[in-house]
């Protein structure tokens, strides 16, 4: 067995991440859940690592520079795959797509985070028998509703007025790690901002951003006149109750793996309205639990945060089903998800453990 041969107490997983602070999130969710069937490996030295499990959940830091070559031999690799289409105006997402062919002959396993995801890399060739779709998980402790009180709290806090409707964007949306002036394409943020402005001249509204390089959009919505809060947040934790003061939240993208923000939002019952992206399009029941709209279809997403607005009864269901939704996906279903569909398939396959 695996902890005979390299004298360890339990099999060993190296999981990956990246700069990109969700990607390591996930990590730790799933570390946390599973530490008591796994050790789980520092991820710098993934290079020294034989006989065990390397799960890639970045893209990038198995693609670039094709480090998926670097990997011993005597290891497993799995990649999560999140997201990156032949329409996605990215050149390194057309490069990491030029590789996954070569890639995945050296993958014992992919995780796709949606289904647009798995048909994009078997339209690229890859055998269908590597992917398992796995999405992204959600910490429902953290994330819930809030009460009334907790929601008046955060949005005195933040200086929200009772009168406006606060519409949510949390997502990076501009190149780099400064001011982000340069909007990233497949964040969709020139959507965003339409949809912003096209609701503007009906309503009263005030736009909570948080994370880096919200550059473009806050420009934007000084040219409109457009109220807005922009939080630097520290700890991924403190996210959770910036939900408690949206009335709604809008994914804008062209192209997702996720986001997260599908599930923190549905968990906090936060009414969504998203572009046909990633995991909104397995996740959202459109008009049930959300809404979806076709990729910058700006009139479209304008009319479904109308209907929101406008039907408070409507907007009381969606909140509702929405956090229905989310139960499944807590991330101690998906933990497991990840131990009984990938990491112990490949461990007994290949007699790392028995």
């Amino acid at each position: 067995m695996l902890s005979a041969r390299y004298g360890w107490p339990k099999p060993l997983i190296t999981y990956i991440g990246d700069s990109n602070w969700v990607l390591s999130i996930i990590g730790n969710y799933i570390r946390d859940h599973l530490e008591s069937y796994y050790s789980f490996g520092m991820p710098y030295f993934w290079q020294s690592v034989r006989g065990s499990i390397i799960h890639f959940g970045s893209p990038p830091a198995y693609m670039n520079q094709h480090l998926y070559r670097q990997v011993h031999p005597s290891n497993k690799q799995i990649l999560t795959w999140t997201h990156g289409q032949r329409s996605n105006l990215d050149p390194q997402f057309t490069e990491r797509l030029d590789a996954i062919g070569e890639a995945s002959l050296i993958t014992d396993k992919i995780i796709v985070t949606s289904r647009i995801a798995e048909d994009t890399l078997i339209t690229e060739g890859v055998d269908r028998s590597k992917l398992t779709y796995i999405p992204f998980g959600i910490d429902t402790h953290l994330f819930a509703p809030p009460s009334t009180e907790q929601r008046s709290y955060i949005r005195k806090q933040l200086d929200i007025p009772d009168t406006a409707y606060c519409i949510g964007s949390f997502q990076k949306d501009g190149d780099g790690w400064g001011e982000g002036m340069s909007p990233k394409w497949v964040k969709g943020p020139d959507v965003f901002l339409s949809v912003i402005q096209q609701l503007s001249h009906s309503y009263e509204i005030c736009v909570l951003l948080t994370g880096p390089a919200r550059g473009y959009v806050k420009s934007g919505l000084d040219e409109m006149g457009v109220s807005y809060r922009h939080v630097w947040l520290k700890d991924y934790t403190d996210i959770a109750k910036h939900y408690w003061a949206l009335d709604l939240y809008i994914i804008a993208s062209r192209d997702e793996g996720g986001p997260m923000a599908v599930l923190e939002s549905m968990a906090s019952g936060v009414p969504l309205v998203s572009t046909r992206v990633g995991m909104g399009v397995d996740l959202i029941d459109d008009g049930a639990n959300g809404f979806l709209n076709q990729v910058e279809d700006v009139d479209g997403l304008g009319t479904s945060v109308s209907r929101i607005l406008d039907q408070p009864k409507l907007k009381q269901s969606l909140s509702a089903n929405a956090v229905m939704t989310a139960q499944n996906y807590d991330w101690r279903i998906i933990s497991k998800r990840y131990d009984d569909e990938v990491y112990r398939p490949l461990l007994v396959n290949y007699e790392l453990i028995r």
